[in-house]
């Protein structure tokens, strides 16, 4: 086990460095994501395409739940990852804002918070998934319709059927 730790250092200084490099991988993971996102919208496909999304982002968070758990410890006092002027938060908020203009909706002027709703919306979900009797589909479907109602309030009634029954 020494032999190990000593490997590990020789290639990170520090638990900090061994962070940092998994708090970056987590960015590239989460602005691959937000870009595969497809065109959301008042229709079926953009709640299936949120969904997707959504459950993808669960899978992210679940593969790299130590980073967010040891946050706190690892960086005291700053009080989000993705906080401050980083160019990952400034991506990732430009990224859903162009989804929103491309659904038709003007980008709202709390981007940054509706950016981290989301990102803090779906770690809190991935935290509900590890209980053994909270099943996965329910759960991210309650999520997606959620969010579609609070993103493209307008979406129209039967759509909203659709996806509450599981007929999208």
């Amino acid at each position: 086990m020494l032999g190990s730790r000593a490997t590990v250092y020789q290639y990170f200084g520090s638990r900090g460095d061994i962070f940092a490099e998994l708090a970056e991988a987590l960015e590239a993971e989460l602005l691959l994501l937000v870009r595969r996102l497809g065109p959301l919208g008042a229709s079926d496909s953009g709640f299936e395409n949120l969904r997707w999304w959504l459950r993808e982002l669960l899978y992210v968070y679940d593969d790299f739940g130590p980073v967010f758990l040891l946050w706190p410890e690892i960086a005291p006092g700053v009080d989000t990852l993705f906080g401050g002027s980083s160019a990952f938060r400034r991506e990732f908020e430009a990224a859903i804002a162009e989804r929103l203009r491309r659904a038709g909706l003007p980008a709202p002027d709390n981007l940054r918070a509706i950016g981290l709703g989301l990102l803090a919306t779906a770690e809190r979900t991935a935290h509900f998934l590890r209980i053994p009797s909270v099943l996965e589909d329910p759960l991210v479907d309650a999520l997606a319709l959620t969010t579609q109602c609070v993103l493209i309030p307008d979406t129209p009634d039967d759509v909203l059927r659709r996806a509450m029954t599981g007929g999208i």
